[in-house]
């Protein structure tokens, strides 16, 4: 089956482009600050890079946060109330991909990292789950990254890390 979806998405490469002017802001809100303070984010990220502060987010939060694929989005989707819910309270706390990404795309915005909050669809009609990643934009290599606190991981490729796009097409080729 491995040949068969990386045979599809070789085969799909190609990206409708309606040349649309996309324009993005970032608008930090207040809350922000508060989740730097409550969770000392400034402490967590250390002092390097981007690339480097968003490793030790994304490591805290995958160490602190269980994942749990049910998780019934029954708390608000901010990263201070699912925080408040699941922050070192276990199996029975757990957030799902969705959550946890949010989370960490917040705490990256909070300490100034653009990100964002990326679903990665399946590529068959008869699967309707999905997976949830942040991305975030990375002034080091001058591009998005893609960390996934699921799984507590970022892809590289000959030391270089990746954007989902590129992974898309490693797999693909």
């Amino acid at each position: 089956m491995y040949d068969v979806y990386t045979g599809l998405l070789k085969m799909m490469d190609n990206f409708q482009d309606d040349e649309a002017d996309i324009t993005i802001k970032y608008a930090l809100d207040d809350d922000y600050q508060e989740l730097c303070e409550t969770y000392k984010l400034k402490y967590i990220t250390g002092n390097g890079d981007d690339f480097s502060k968003a490793i030790n987010l994304l490591k805290w939060i995958s160490a602190n946060i269980y994942h749990i694929g049910n998780f019934k989005n029954h708390v608000k989707n901010t990263a201070m109330d699912l925080f408040n819910y699941s922050f070192d309270k276990g199996e029975e706390n757990g957030i799902n991909c969705l959550a946890l990404s949010t989370a960490l795309t917040e705490c990256l915005l909070a300490i100034g990292i653009k990100a964002r909050t990326v679903f990665i669809m399946p590529f068959s009609p008869y699967d309707f789950d999905n997976h949830v990643v942040c991305e975030a934009w990375v002034e080091k290599y001058g591009k998005w990254i893609m960390f996934d606190p699921t799984y507590n991981l970022y892809a590289l490729h000959d030391g270089e890390p990746l954007s989902i796009l590129e992974t898309r097409k490693l797999l693909a080729n």
